[in-house]
């Protein structure tokens, strides 16, 4: 039973600290804690807006991410691999994100319109306001690559012209990696 002691408790009489220690004993990832917070949220919204509770308790949940977040970054030898792999498409997408510094998901969302090609950038970028609209240089060595895109709507793209989802995205790419 996920709630523990919260479940035998009337929502009135839980207060901050009952939803704070109770929050510190889920063993959760930050993203899912964030997430039953959430719905806690809304469950007080309901409660005060029918006059059950006098505050939303829920909203002074403070979740920590303690853990430590690893960041893989490819080797010399990795990059050259891929170049050895040039002529196997998620070679060059990987090297693409790699010497764009792109995100997966900004790649994916990058419209084959917004690439000048002449000049070798694109316009683009997801995430935040800074990150939006903003030039991302295509290097010489993978220009080539993204051009034999020009005709597409998207670098990667399903049968119906839009671009492949992160997911799917993700799974060839895992896929490639481990052939490696």
């Amino acid at each position: 039973d996920r709630l523990g002691t919260l479940g035998t408790k009337k929502i009135k009489d839980i207060k901050s600290a009952h939803l704070q220690e109770w929050m510190k004993g889920i063993d959760l990832k930050p993203g899912s804690k964030k997430k039953i917070r959430s719905t806690l949220v809304q469950v007080f919204d309901y409660a005060l807006d029918n006059d059950i509770v006098m505050k939303n308790y829920a909203k002074s949940i403070n979740i920590k991410d303690n853990s430590e977040k690893t960041v893989n970054v490819f080797t010399e030898e990795e990059i050259i691999k891929l170049w050895e792999n040039a002529h196997e498409p998620m070679a060059q997408y990987t090297l693409i994100l790699i010497y764009t510094g792109t995100r997966i998901g900004e790649l994916l969302e990058l419209p084959i319109k917004d690439i000048n090609f002449q000049d070798h950038y694109g316009i683009g970028g997801l995430k935040t306001k800074a990150g939006k609209n903003r030039v991302i240089p295509f290097h010489d060595d993978i220009i080539e690559f993204v051009k034999q895109y020009s005709d597409k709507n998207y670098i990667l793209e399903n049968e119906y012209g839009k671009p492949v989802n992160y997911t799917t995205a993700k799974n060839h790419f895992k896929k490639f990696m481990n052939s490696l």
